[in-house]
């Protein structure tokens, strides 16, 4: 069974690759194309406003509590349910990776990079009824510019703009603005070989030598964006993937010890355990005791 993922699918009549989601629509689209509330794999970016209700969304198989005036942030790639058990009402801004670069070729944008790797990283914030407005008005604006029918991309990436930065002062991670330009371009080129070849390599100097620098300068750029090595954001990386295929799909440890390119099953489990505290069976049995099956 293939991993369920959900693309992103925009409004027909738009172009740009991002779109605001009301809540409430989501909810209802449940019987229809998905089931958003069991877990399933998103290709796109999301940050989630929620307005009202409360319950607890699941994101890489931790539960993320949420209320009134909560904001989650999903990274690309990210296993997550959402819980509809109360009806929370609110807003979802999706968009595309290929949407955050152009975005940032036309004007100032934070790092969009893999925070949620290291382990004291929450990926919630709680706003006040202020702070929550504000946000909700530049959503507004934003669906509204998209809908319009001279609708003008450049406004549409200001808004998104002001939004993020905004969304950036009130989180509290590390700060990857202090990168420079050039370690920016490590950075982000390391993170989409991390994602294309976690089951390739778990060698960092395998990757040094791939974006032809250093093991020094690699190991420096990310701690600088993460704080963690190079060696522990692979790590980090390689075990969510492994728990994800794990918990969504019907794959034995042998086969996955093949695919995550290990000399033989034993060594696999050796390297889970060590990373999780669990073997590949126990974290399975766990997660569908506590989830149930994954939805088709």
């Amino acid at each position: 069974m293939p991993i369920p993922q959900l693309n992103f699918r925009h409004i027909p009549s738009l172009r740009e690759e991002i779109e605001v989601v009301d809540l409430t629509d989501l909810r209802l689209r449940e019987a229809v194309e998905h089931c958003p509330s069991q877990p399933h794999r998103i290709s796109f970016f999301s940050l989630i406003f929620f307005e009202g209700g409360e319950g607890n969304h699941m994101i890489d198989f931790a539960n993320i509590p949420f209320r009134q005036g909560t904001v989650i942030s999903l990274q690309k790639g990210q296993v997550n349910a959402f819980d509809f058990a109360s009806m929370p009402t609110g807003k979802a801004l999706v968009f595309t990776q290929a949407y955050i670069e152009n975005v940032m070729t036309n004007m100032r944008l934070p790092e969009f990079s893999p925070l949620h790797l290291v382990s004291n990283h929450t990926p919630s914030l709680q706003l006040n009824h202020n702070d929550l407005s504000r946000f909700l008005v530049l959503l507004s604006q934003i669906d509204a510019e998209l809908k319009a029918k001279n609708s003008d991309p450049l406004i549409v990436m200001y808004l998104f703009s002001a939004l993020t930065l905004f969304h950036k002062r009130f989180e509290h991670q590390y700060d990857a603005a202090s990168l420079t330009a050039s370690q920016r371009r490590i950075f982000s080129r390391f993170s989409s070989l991390l994602e294309k070849n976690c089951n390739v390599s778990r060698d960092a100097n395998w990757y040094a030598e791939q974006l032809s620098t250093t093991y020094k300068t690699l190991n420096q750029v990310v701690k600088k964006s993460t704080e963690l090595s190079a060696k522990q954001m692979i790590d980090a990386y390689t075990v969510i993937e492994m728990k994800r295929r794990l918990a969504l799909t019907q794959v034995t440890s042998k086969e996955l010890a093949y695919d995550f390119n290990f000399d033989d099953q034993s060594n696999f489990i050796k390297y889970f355990k060590k990373l999780t505290g669990n073997t590949p069976h126990a974290f399975r049995q766990q997660y569908l005791k506590t989830y149930g099956p994954a939805c088709e």
